[in-house]
C-alpha cells in the first residue's frame, strides 16, 4: 500500500499531512540516526527551515520553501522525510494507521450492518489517511443495489464509531492527499473492468509535457529525464486533470512516479516504491528522455 504522504509541491509553503504520530529525534543525533538515507546536507536544510525534527513535532510536516543549497532537491527531501517518519511510525508501532489489513473486518462489518446497509464483502475497501491522533480511517463499500457508500471510522484497529456518506466527502484533488481518496483509489481498483492507456500520441505529448517541467525545474536536478509513461486511471475533482505515473531507470529507492497534468502544465509530480494500483503503461512503451 502506498504510503499516505502528501508529495512536494513547487510553491512558496509545503505543507505535508502524514497519517503518523511521531516523537521527535535528538538534534544533535539526526544525522547520525537517519544517514543511511538522509545526507548531511538534507538533514540540516530540514532542520533549519522545517519542523521535522522539532521537540514538539504533532505529526504534521511543514517546511519553508526557500532556495534548496547544493546537495538537496525535493526527491531527496521527499525520501528523507519518508524514511524518518518510517522509522518513527516502525518504533511507535503505528503500522496499522497505514494499512487495512490489521483493521478488524469483522467489526466494520457491524457497523455496516447497523447502518441498514447490505453490502458486498467483495468491494469493502478499509484505508488510513492523514490523522492527528488514533489511528482513523475511512472506506468505501458497494451494497446489494449497486450504490456505493462512503464512511468513516474512529480507529481502524478497533473500530467502534462509523459516520455514513452517500457520497465521497473528500474525492481527489490534484496535488492532496486524504484517506478518502485512498478509498477510492483501492475501490477503482477493484471495480475497474479494464485500464484505459494513452494513445501514442498521447504518450509522446505528456512525456514531452513532464521532460521539459524535469529540466526546467531546478529542484529536480538529481532526478533523471528519463521514464516510461503510462496514464494513472484516477479521476480528480478537475475535469481537466490528466494522471500520469511511470517507471525510472536504474536501482532506486523509488522507482517509480506518478502526477498530474492539468492544461499541458504539470501541477503533481511525486516519487513511488511500488508502481500504483491504476497505472497503465503499454507493453511496448518507449523510454522517453532529453535529446540534448
Amino acid at each position: 500500500m502506498r504510503i499516505s504522504l502528501k508529495k512536494m509541491k513547487t510553491g512558496l509553503l509545503i505543507i505535508i499531512t502524514i497519517a503518523i504520530i511521531a516523537s521527535s529525534a535528538g538534534v544533535a543525533m539526526i544525522w547520525t540516526e537517519y544517514g543511511s538515507v538522509c545526507n548531511k546536507a538534507v538533514t540540516d536544510h530540514l532542520q533549519k527551515y522545517s519542523n521535522l525534527f522539532d521537540e514538539d513535532f504533532d505529526g504534521i510536516f511543514s517546511m519553508e520553501w526557500i532556495s534548496l543549497p547544493f546537495g538537496v532537491n525535493e526527491s531527496s527531501i521527499q525520501e528523507c522525510v519518508n524514511h524518518v517518519l518510517e522509522k518513527r511510525k516502525t518504533d511507535k508501532n503505528l503500522e496499522t494507521m497505514l494499512s487495512s489489513k490489521s483493521t478488524d473486518m469483522d467489526d466494520v462489518g457491524k457497523l455496516l450492518t447497523l447502518n441498514q446497509i447490505n453490502y458486498n464483502p467483495d468491494t469493502l475497501v478499509v484505508t488510513g489517511g492523514p490523522a492527528f491522533e488514533g489511528d482513523p480511517g475511512c472506506g468505501a463499500v458497494i451494497d446489494t443495489d449497486l450504490q456505493t457508500w462512503w464512511f468513516a471510522i474512529d480507529s481502524i484497529s478497533e473500530p467502534k464509531k462509523m459516520t455514513v456518506y452517500s457520497e465521497n466527502p473528500h474525492p481527489c484533488q490534484v496535488n492532496e492527499t486524504s484517506c478518502f481518496c485512498n478509498a477510492q483509489t483501492e475501490l477503482t481498483f477493484l471495480t475497474l473492468d479494464e485500464l484505459s492507456y494513452f494513445t501514442p500520441e498521447e504518450e509522446e505529448m505528456y512525456a514531452t509535457i513532464l521532460l521539459k517541467y524535469i529540466k526546467n525545474n531546478a529542484g529536480m536536478k538529481n532526478i533523471e529525464p528519463k521514464f516510461k509513461i503510462g496514464k494513472l486511471n484516477l479521476n480528480f475533482t478537475d475535469p481537466d486533470a490528466i494522471g500520469y505515473c511511470g517507471e525510472r531507470p536504474g536501482d532506486n529507492r523509488n522507482d517509480f512516479f506518478s502526477g498530474a497534468i492539468v492544461n499541458n502544465y504539470v501541477k503533481d509530480y511525486g516519487l513511488d516504491r511500488e508502481l500504483p494500483l491504476l497505472c497503465a503503461i503499454s507493453d511496448d512503451v518507449k523510454w522517453w528522455e532529453n535529446e540534448d
